[in-house]
C-alpha cells in the first residue's frame, strides 16, 4: 500500500508539472505516459495505474477540476477570464478602415467602405467557386491596403515564380518595394492558427484553407484563428461548391465572420454584415468582371434576381432573353 501511494505521489507531481504544456491542446493518458517515459512493460503497470488514478481524481474528485473530458481525450479547464476594461477612454481611431477592390478603369465600386464598419480583430470570409475570383480579391486587398497596414499574405499555391508572374499584370497601385513587395508573402497550407499568432497585429490574408476531413470544424477553426489577432484583421478564403450557398464547412463558416461574401461566375453575394454603417449591403448581389489576368475588377454594379427565369438563366429550355446568368442590373 505504501508503495502504491509512492507511485501516486510521483505521478501527481509530474502530471501537475506537465499540464501547462497542454494548454490549448487535447491529450490522452497515453500522451502523459509517453511524456513520463512509462511504457507497456509489466513492470510499468503500477505507474500506469497511478497516472490513470491521478487523471480521474483531478477531473471528478477535485472541488475545482483541472481537466475536462472531450470525447476520449482531456483538456485543461480554462479559468482565466479576459475581462474588458471600461475604465480607460477609448483610443482614437478605434475603427479599422479597409480599402476594397474596385473598378480600376471605370471607377465602379461595391461600396463596402461606406456601408460596412470594421474594428481591430474582425474577420472577412470569402467563399468562392474554383477560379472565380478568390485570389484576385485577396491580392487586390493586399495591394490596396499595404500602404496603411502591415499586410501578410499566406498563400497555399504560389511559389516565387508564379507570384511574380501574377503580380506582373498589376499595372496599378503602389505595392513594390525595390525588387520585392510592400507586403509579406508566406507559403503556408496548414496550422494557420499558429501562423497568425506570429502576426497578431497585421492585416492577415489566408488564401486559402483546405480541410480534407471534418469539414464541419471549419467554422471552429476560423474562430480559433481569429482569436489569435490582437490589433490586426483577418481575411479567410475558402472553396465553395457551385451548388452550395456557403463555403465548404457549411453554415458554421458564417459564425465568426464580420463580413461574409461569396464569389461565383461574375457574381458577388453578401451573406452577412455584422456591423453596417448605412445602407446595409447584407443580402445584396453585385455583378462584376475580372480583367487583365486577374489583376483588375471592372463593371461593378448591383444586381437582382431575374423575374423572368427566377435566377435559372434559362426558360423553356432556352437561354433567358432578359438576364445574364439569372440576374439583371438594378
Amino acid at each position: 500500500m505504501e508503495k502504491d501511494e509512492g507511485f501516486y505521489a510521483q505521478a501527481h507531481s509530474k502530471i501537475l508539472a506537465l499540464l501547462p504544456f497542454y494548454k490549448g491542446k487535447t491529450f490522452s493518458s497515453d500522451d502523459i505516459c509517453r511524456q513520463l517515459g512509462v511504457q507497456s512493460r509489466p513492470e510499468d503497470v503500477p505507474y500506469r495505474t497511478a497516472i490513470n488514478k491521478v487523471l480521474y481524481n483531478i477531473i471528478y474528485i477535485n472541488k475545482k477540476p483541472l481537466l475536462k473530458v472531450i470525447g476520449n481525450r482531456y483538456a485543461l479547464v480554462e479559468r482565466e477570464l479576459d475581462t474588458i476594461d471600461f475604465s480607460q477612454p477609448l483610443p482614437e481611431g478605434t475603427e479599422y478602415p479597409i480599402l476594397f477592390p474596385e473598378g480600376r478603369d471605370d471607377i465602379s465600386s461595391f461600396g463596402f467602405e461606406e456601408s460596412v464598419k470594421f474594428f481591430p480583430g474582425d474577420a472577412m470570409v470569402i467563399g468562392g467557386e474554383q477560379n472565380k475570383g478568390k485570389t484576385a480579391w485577396c491580392l487586390n486587398l493586399a495591394v490596396d491596403n499595404c500602404n496603411q497596414y502591415d499586410v501578410t499574405y499566406f498563400s497555399s499555391e504560389f511559389n516565387r515564380v508564379k507570384f511574380e508572374d501574377r503580380m506582373s499584370h498589376f499595372d496599378w497601385g503602389d505595392f513594390r518595394n525595390g525588387t520585392g513587395f510592400k507586403f509579406e508573402i508566406v507559403r503556408r497550407t496548414t496550422d494557420f492558427e499558429d501562423a497568425v499568432a506570429e502576426r497578431p497585429d497585421n492585416f492577415c490574408i489566408i488564401d486559402w484553407i483546405k480541410m480534407e476531413d471534418d469539414l464541419y470544424k471549419m467554422g471552429y477553426l476560423i474562430g480559433k484563428i481569429k482569436n489569435k489577432l490582437r490589433g490586426g484583421f483577418l481575411v479567410v478564403s475558402l472553396q465553395k461548391r457551385s451548388y452550395k450557398e456557403v463555403a465548404e464547412g457549411g453554415e458554421g463558416t458564417l459564425d465568426f465572420a464580420d463580413l461574409y461574401i461569396t464569389l461565383a461566375r461574375e457574381k458577388l453575394s453578401v451573406l452577412r454584415v455584422k456591423t453596417p454603417k448605412v445602407n446595409n449591403p447584407e443580402g445584396k448581389i453585385f455583378g462584376f468582371q475580372i480583367l487583365n489576368h486577374g489583376s483588375k475588377f471592372s463593371n461593378i454594379r448591383e444586381m437582382r434576381l431575374c423575374k423572368n427565369c427566377w435566377g435559372k438563366g434559362v426558360k423553356y429550355q432556352k437561354e433567358c432573353e432578359e438576364c445574364h446568368n439569372g440576374y439583371v442590373d438594378v
